[in-house]
C-alpha cells in the first residue's frame, strides 16, 4: 500500500497518502495489505488512469485463500453504500467472480448494487476469463458494468475474455498490462481483471467532467449509454458481433457537449412526452415525437432520424416506417416527427418501437437523449379463455354397446369472432388398441355469442374385469 504508483507517503505511516481508507473484511482487521499481487496490480491500474483520485482498499480475500466469501464481499459493498457520501466515492471495482451466464441475473449483491447506483456510484466488474459467450455471474447484474478485455496493442478482443451481446457493457485494455506488484516492483498480467479497473478509473474522470459541465454527476444508466455511444466499434471474430471499446477522448468530448462547452451549435434532443398511446382498431394513429434545440441558431439546422423496430415491427404491419430529415430554420427550436401506427382488432399485447436521431448539421445530438421509445398500448379485447370442465370424470363403462362420455368445453365470455378449438383423445391405461374407447379427434366451432360446446367420446362396454382405466381429452 506504499507503492510509488499510489504516490508519496508524506506522513511516513507506510501507507500512500492517496489510500484514504483500508480494511480487511476477510480477516476482519485494519490491514488490507496484498500478499499475492493481484490486488496491487488491479488497484494500481485504476489509480494510474485517475491520478488525482483517492483510493480505498477493501480486502475480501484472506492471505491463504484464492477464494472470497460472498459474506465478505457483501460486507465490503455495504461499507461503500454506508460511506459513499463521506468519501465522495465515484466507482467500485470488482475483479473477481466465476461462472458463465447468458442473461441478466439477480444475486446476493443486487440490493447493494442498486443502492450504489442510486448514489451514482458505478460498479465495474470483470466479465470473466473462460472465453465463453456469456459473462461472470457477478457481472451479469443489470446495475453493474460488465467489462471485457482487449489486447492493448492489437485492439482485438482477447480469446480468454468472456463476452455477450447484451450483457457486456464495454471493453477496455486488459492484456498485457504492466502495473504494481505486492512488493514495490511491477509485473505484467492479462485478464478481464485488468480491464475492469481501467473503467473504474475512467469513471471519476467522467464524473468530474460532468460536474464541471452540467453541474451534476451522471447517473449509472447515463454513463453506460455514453460509454457505448462514444466507444470504438470492434469486431469479435469469434462470434461475428460488434462491441464497443472505451474511448476516453470521445467520452470527454461528449460530456463537454452535454454542457454546451466547446461548441457554439445548439444541442438536439427529444423533449419529454407521453411514452404510451392506444393503437386504435382501424386506420392509423399518429404518434408524435417532439425534437428540440436547446437554443435558437442563426443557421439552418438539419437532423436525420430513423424509426427502429422493437417488439413492434414494420414487417408485421404494426407501424409505418418513417426515416427522414427535420429542418429547423433560423430561430426555430421545436419540430415534430410523426409515426403512424396501424390500428387493428387483433390482440397482440403491448409493443414498442423507437425513433433515433442519427446525425445533425449545424447541431449536436445529445448522446443521452438521442432515442425515444414509444409503447403501443394494445386496446383490443383479448381472446376468450378456453377450458374443459371437470378435470377428472368418473363413469360406468356398461356391459355392452357404447356409453357416451361427455366433456364440456366453455369460453369464459362470448366472442364477436368465430372461435375454433382442436381437440384429441389420448390413451392412458385405457387404449383404443384394447377397444376400451373409440378415438375421437376433431374441432369444436363456437359461433359468435356461443360459450358452451360438448365433446363426446364413446366408451365400449364389456364383461371383462380390467380394473379402473382412464383416458384423456
Amino acid at each position: 500500500m506504499d507503492h510509488e504508483v499510489f504516490g508519496p507517503d508524506n506522513d511516513g505511516n507506510g501507507i500512500a497518502d492517496r489510500i484514504v481508507y483500508h480494511h480487511d473484511f476477510a480477516d476482519n482487521d485494519g490491514n488490507a495489505s496484498d500478499v499475492n499481487g493481484h490486488g496491487s496490480h488491479v488497484s494500481s491500474i485504476a489509480a494510474s488512469v485517475a491520478p488525482g483520485a483517492n483510493i480505498i482498499h477493501l480486502k475480501v480475500f484472506s492471505n491463504n485463500s484464492r477464494f472470497a466469501s460472498h459474506y465478505d464481499i457483501e460486507q465490503a459493498l455495504q461499507w461503500v453504500v454506508a460511506n459513499g457520501d463521506t468519501y465522495n466515492v465515484a466507482s467500485v471495482n470488482l475483479s473477481l467472480g466465476s461462472g458463465n451466464v447468458g442473461r441478466f441475473v439477480t444475486t446476493r449483491f443486487t440490493n447493494e448494487y442498486a443502492a450504489l447506483a442510486a448514489q451514482d456510484i458505478v460498479v465495474s466488474v470483470a466479465s470473466g476469463n473462460s472465453g465463453q459467450t456469456g459473462v461472470n455471474v457477478l457481472s451479469a447484474d443489470p446495475y453493474v458494468f460488465s467489462v471485457g478485455s482487449v489486447n492493448d496493442t492489437s485492439d482485438r478482443i482477447n480469446s480468454f475474455s468472456q463476452r455477450h451481446e447484451t450483457l457486456t457493457t464495454v471493453f477496455a485494455p486488459g492484456s498485457p498490462i504492466t502495473a504494481a506488484n505486492a512488493y514495490g516492483g511491477y509485473s505484467t498480467k492479462s485478464g478481464t481483471s485488468m480491464a475492469a479497473p481501467y473503467i473504474a478509473g475512467i469513471v471519476p474522470l467522467a464524473q468530474e467532467w460532468a460536474v464541471q459541465e452540467i453541474g451534476r454527476r451522471l447517473t449509472v444508466p447515463e454513463l453506460r449509454k455514453l460509454l457505448r455511444y462514444t466507444g470504438v466499434t470492434i469486431k469479435d471474430w469469434a462470434t461475428g458481433l460488434d462491441f464497443k471499446r472505451v474511448d476516453v477522448l470521445t467520452l470527454g468530448e461528449a460530456i463537454l457537449a452535454l454542457g454546451g462547452g466547446g461548441s457554439p451549435v445548439p444541442r438536439v434532443s427529444f423533449a419529454a412526452g407521453s411514452i404510451t398511446q392506444q393503437e386504435g382498431n382501424s386506420g392509423t394513429t399518429a404518434y408524435a415525437f417532439t425534437v428540440t434545440l436547446d437554443n435558437a441558431s442563426d443557421e439552418v439546422v438539419t437532423v436525420d432520424y430513423s424509426t427502429n423496430d422493437g417488439t413492434a415491427t414494420v414487417a408485421n404491419g404494426d407501424y409505418i416506417d418513417n426515416d427522414g430529415t427535420l429542418t429547423f430554420n433560423p430561430g426555430e427550436t421545436r419540430k415534430t416527427i410523426t409515426v403512424l401506427v396501424n390500428g387493428d382488432t387483433t390482440f397482440e399485447g403491448h409493443e414498442h418501437f423507437t425513433v433515433t436521431l442519427d446525425s445533425a448539421n449545424n447541431g449536436r445530438i445529445s448522446p443521452i437523449t438521442n432515442t425515444s421509445t414509444r409503447t403501443i398500448i394494445d386496446d383490443d379485447v383479448p381472446p376468450p379463455t378456453i377450458s374443459i370442465t371437470s378435470i377428472f370424470v368418473l363413469h360406468q363403462e356398461g356391459n355392452s354397446g357404447t356409453t357416451p362420455y361427455a366433456f364440456t368445453v366453455t369460453l369464459d365470455r362470448a366472442s364477436d369472432e368465430v372461435v375454433t378449438v382442436n381437440y384429441s383423445t389420448n390413451k392412458g391405461s385405457a387404449t383404443t388398441a384394447n377397444r376400451d374407447y373409440i378415438d375421437n379427434d376433431g374441432t369444436l366451432t363456437f359461433n359468435p355469442g356461443e360459450t358452451r360446446k360438448t365433446i363426446t367420446v364413446l366408451v365400449n362396454g364389456d364383461t371383462t374385469f380390467e380394473g379402473h382405466e382412464h383416458f384423456t381429452v
